[in-house]
């Protein structure tokens, strides 16, 4: 996992290139926008008749009707949740705390039926860590934190019970957004704070480690080091759905576990996607496009690269990694502004990931790029329901992902640098 080396406040003191001072107005003008934003996401709450809280996501396509937005971390209640909650622990506060818990309330008793009946699991639920069963195991953890709630903790270790080992095993998707990559990330933060057994008796590392070696038996050849299909198709080079992300989760479980096997796999995942670089191009081709990536985001291509070696680095993961992580870096901090500011797909991922990068490697350049990213994101959208998201994103999007959450989230993180973890890795 990745850490800080030193307190945020110090790191951001040091001098910046070409000597001039760090913008000592920025943590105000980024704290100030994400308060504006939890009050646009505040205004859009709905409250039922039971007591809960919903937010409504609009149509993608004309003429369809609103609908209330999933439980889940990517795109769903809970990552907005997220968002509020984080707000309030940056400022001491518990001003959005009945709102937040109040967003739980739908996915909780949906919930608290399945894990009733653990057996008769719908094989159509996905395991994910963004979308799934560790979603909502992951929204839980951090948000029994922050709110100080452990009834939280408590329902996040009853859901585990639904992660049976038949429905591990009926998981397709592998990846960290719907598969059982992302439940492995959700299992290893519930391992950290509750590793007891549940009902069943399996404790939270069992069971990841169950999703570990599905996922082990689930690499496939194609044409050279193994790895991960993704949609039926070849591996997709980065971090949703690609080598990148599974093996993150699986070197972050051979942390705890010490499986060489684990750690293993992961960098010959990392192998496949080292034969998708053209180093003249500085990008890695996508097969399932024939084509390169030509845009670098979070979900495909450099900056999710770039995180999972951070990682591999850091748990010495060699000379290749290290190069790696580095050639990831210069294409995220190079990497022209696009019209699209999400964390998945835009400029506020590419910001995170640097931001990230700067506190682990203690290089302020990182951070003053990153800084330098979002200071022109917000200049160019300075109405909060102004920014850019990719075109099948339904209008005025709340979501953590895809919408102005995950916005807001990067925003506290500069603010107060080291206070938050980077939902971008589950961490």
């Amino acid at each position: 996992m990745l850490t800080n080396s030193g307190s945020g406040a110090a790191l951001l003191d040091l001098p910046v290139p070409g000597g001039a001072p760090p913008a000592d107005d920025d943590a105000a003008l980024f704290l100030e926008r994400a308060r504006s934003i939890a009050a646009y996401v505040r205004g859009r709450a709905v409250r039922t008749r039971g007591g809960a809280v919903v937010w409504m996501q609009e149509p993608a396509a004309p003429g369809g009707a609103p609908a209330p937005m999933d439980p889940y971390l990517f795109g769903g209640s809970g990552g907005v949740a997220l968002f509020l909650a984080a707000l309030d622990h940056v400022e001491g506060t518990d001003a959005h705390r009945e709102l937040v818990l109040g967003a739980l309330a739908a996915g909780r008793r949906t919930y608290a039926g399945l894990a009733a009946q653990p057996g008769s699991v719908p094989p159509a639920l996905p395991v994910g860590g963004f979308v799934g069963i560790g979603a909502f195991i992951y929204v839980r953890v951090r948000l029994a934190e922050w709110t100080g709630e452990p009834a939280l903790l408590d329902e996040a270790h009853e859901a585990t019970r639904l992660l049976t080992p038949a429905h591990v095993r009926g998981d397709a998707r592998l990846d960290v957004l719907h598969g059982a990559a992302g439940a492995i990330l959700a299992l290893l933060a519930l391992h950290a704070v509750r590793p007891g057994p549940n009902a069943d008796g399996r404790t939270p590392l069992q069971i990841a480690a169950e999703c570990g070696a599905h996922l082990l038996e689930r690499r496939a050849s194609f044409g050279g080091a193994r790895a991960w299909p993704a949609g039926g198709g070849s591996p997709r080079p980065g971090f949703a759905h690609g080598p990148a992300g599974i093996g993150c989760a699986l070197l972050r479980l051979h942390a705890r576990t010490g499986d060489p096997r684990l750690r293993d796999a992961a960098l010959e995942g990392f192998a496949y996607e080292r034969e998708l670089y053209d180093p003249v191009r500085r990008d890695w081709w996508h097969a399932r496009f024939g084509r390169f990536l030509e845009t670098q985001s979070w979900c495909t291509g450099a900056p999710g690269i770039a995180l999972t070696r951070l990682e591999a680095a850091a748990l010495g993961g060699g000379a290749e990694v290290q190069a790696e992580m580095r050639t990831a870096l210069d294409v995220t901090a190079a990497h022209p502004d696009t019209p699209v500011d999400d964390l998945c797909c835009g400029n506020l991922g590419r910001a995170d990931l640097l931001l990230s990068a700067g506190l682990s490697l203690g290089e302020p350049a990182l951070v003053h790029t990153a800084r330098g990213i979002v200071r022109r994101a917000l200049k160019r959208a300075p109405r909060d329901d102004g920014f850019g998201f990719v075109a099948e994103t339904p209008p005025r999007t709340l979501s953590l992902f895809r919408g102005v959450s995950g916005i807001g989230c990067t925003l506290l993180r500069l603010a107060r640098p080291g206070a938050l973890p980077s939902c971008l890795m589950m961490e």
